[in-house]
Formats: structure tokens, sequence, C-alpha cells
């Protein structure tokens, strides 16, 4: 299994010995999901797939949560939306924006905020690195 990355479709036949290497367009290296196009968005689809099926849990337990103990939580899944980071954090805004969203949902949720709350707060809160820091 390999990869082209090249913007122009070009069809290789690899063959190693006997055995045809085919060509793929997304292969997962070392957890993340590398397209030809390099465009992240199979990666961050991915991730945030991994990532949701945990709001519903912790919705439910947020009031049994003590604030240090939810803090906690979220650093451990934090890491969750970090690895890799540095490779596909560069990509469009537009595809960036679903984990965007979905990190400030469960900091809203752990730390038992309305939906009105500024997200800013939620990020004072955690002392953690906003959206906007990051630029």
């Amino acid at each position: 299994m390999y990869l082209v990355l090249v913007s122009v479709i070009l069809i290789l036949n690899l063959i190693l010995t006997v055995t045809v290497i085919k060509q793929v367009n997304t292969c997962k290296y070392l957890g993340i999901m590398i397209e030809d196009k390099l465009s992240w968005q199979d990666h961050i689809d991915f991730v945030y797939n991994k990532v949701v099926k945990f709001v519903s849990i912790f919705y439910r337990i947020r009031h049994r949560l003590s604030c240090e103990l939810s803090k906690m939580m979220y650093f451990a899944f934090c890491v969750l939306l970090c690895y890799g980071i540095e490779i596909y954090g560069n990509t469009y805004h537009s595809y960036l924006n679903k984990l965007i969203i979905l990190n400030n949902k469960i900091l809203q949720i752990l730390q038992n905020e309305s939906y009105r709350t500024c997200v800013t707060e939620f990020y004072k809160n955690y002392i953690s690195i906003s959206n906007q820091q990051c630029r």
C-alpha cells in the first residue's frame, strides 16, 4: 500500500517481487490518517468520531464530578484532540471548525455552564489554550 502525493491523477503499478502493491487514497500511519491530497479531512473526521462518543457520557456524569476531577477528565481526552496537531493543525479553518466546536462543547458540559456562556470563559477556567492563542 502506498500513497502518491501529487495533484495530477497518476496510475502506477508497483510490483515488489511477485506482490502487487495497490495505490490508496488514505493511509493510517502512527494513528494519523494521511491523504494523498494532504487536506487532513479524513483524519479530522476520524478524531471527531472518536471523541464525540464521550460527549453524552460527560453530560450524564457532569453533576457527579468535582471541579478538579472534571478538569482531569478534560485534559485526559484533550490528548485525543491534540495528538498530531502539529501536522494537521495548519489545514483550512473550515475543516478544523468541527473539532473546535466539539472542544467548546466538552468544556461547556464539564464546567456545567449554559450554552450562552462566552467561550473564552471556558478556556480561562481550565487555563487551556484557546483557538485565538494558537494562531
